[in-house]
């Protein structure tokens, strides 16, 4: 991945911007190739469906969009 790019969510529900491209959340670079971010449910919430972008974090645009079947999450 690009110097230029970061990894960011989009998916089911506000913690991840309702598959609205304006509101992806962006991650944070841990190192060695590594994504991370801490995501808070609705306390309605138990499981979301999600998928990962590329985000241009100087135009705030989806330039890519993680292809297949959505993935899952299940909150503890």
């Amino acid at each position: 991945l690009s110097d230029r790019y970061v990894v960011a969510i989009s998916g089911d529900g506000e913690a991840f911007g309702n598959w609205d491209e304006t509101k992806v959340v962006p991650m944070n670079y841990a190192g060695n190739m590594v994504w991370e971010k801490d995501v808070v449910f609705g306390k309605d919430t138990n499981a979301a469906g999600y998928k990962y972008v590329i985000l241009d974090p100087t135009t705030k645009k989806v330039v890519e969009w993680e292809t297949g079947d959505n993935r899952y999450m299940v909150s503890a």
